[in-house]
């Protein structure tokens, strides 16, 4: 891959099989033997924020595998040299079409001249328009972990108001889905294992909410001020954070069922009043 002497060799191809071993980076790889790409595209394929795409991408420039060039304010990424592309061939087999890539690369707003579409970037992923809803409002809940609180509200609303509702959740520092928040769910019979935690930043600037409704006092009062004052209807529905809690398992577990409840019944009133 490149010319190293004969007491590092074994050791930088050992680190290069080891990044191989990852799926998300062999899948950036496949992606970019084909031609270079920009961060957008990544992150949108991999639905993956912007740090995660960043730190598999300075992995595989570090050990040299790929490289990256400037073109006018666009950065983007290739592989580095003609060996890796052997690996790859060899790993992977021949290329082939990648049909997602290009339609992500047509429909997901991005200012890199090689796409299809010269709007703002955004880091949502761009869906095909047969699976989008127009006639939804959309809804958003917004806590700070996106792991327990949103989580429960998104699964609870789309129970309940699936059809008026186009509905997304979201955190400021999103830390993943809590275990504890699939197994209360569970309990309600609610399989939330197909969501995920999601940064609030896939849609800034790309996604226009007709309701927001903020779950923790700490994402109403740390969210940026022009996504609060976009437009639509505001709701602060302020509970206790069950990750937070401190105790033992079971303590933590009653404490994520009475959070549970207390969502399910503010969405079951909210919903009430409506009508």
């Amino acid at each position: 891959m490149v010319c190293m002497n004969k007491d590092t060799k074994y050791q930088a191809i050992s680190n290069q099989l080891k990044l191989l071993a990852h799926p998300e980076r062999l899948r950036i790889l496949d992606v970019l033997r084909r031609e270079p790409e920009c961060v957008c595209h990544l992150e949108a394929l991999l639905e993956k924020p912007q740090p995660f795409v960043s730190q598999q991408l300075r992995f595989l420039r570090n050990a040299n595998m790929i490289r990256d060039q400037r073109r006018g304010q666009n950065i983007y990424y290739e592989i580095a040299d003609d060996d890796v592309m052997g690996w790859l061939e060899h790993i992977l087999g021949p290329m082939q079409e990648d049909a997602w890539l290009a339609h992500l690369k047509k429909t997901l707003p991005c200012q890199c001249p090689t796409c299809d579409t010269n709007l703002q970037v955004s880091f949502a992923q761009s869906y095909p328009p047969q699976a989008v809803e127009m006639s939804k409002a959309k809804m958003l809940f917004l806590c700070t972990g996106n792991a327990a609180r949103s989580q429960m509200a998104e699964a609870f609303m789309r129970k309940y108001a699936g059809d008026e509702f186009d509905i997304y959740s979201a955190g400021l520092e999103p830390r993943g889905l809590h275990p504890l928040t699939l197994r209360v769910m569970d309990e309600v019979g609610i399989d939330v294992s197909g969501q995920r935690s999601t940064d609030l930043r896939e849609y800034l600037g790309h996604v226009n909410f007709g309701y927001l409704i903020t779950v923790c006092a700490r994402a109403e009062k740390n969210c940026p001020t022009a996504f609060l004052n976009s437009g639509g209807t505001r709701l602060d529905w302020f509970f206790e954070d069950p990750a937070a809690y401190v105790g033992t398992v079971q303590e933590k577990l009653n404490k994520f069922r009475e959070i549970r409840d207390q969502v399910d019944h503010r969405i079951q009133e909210w919903l009430a009043q409506r009508n």
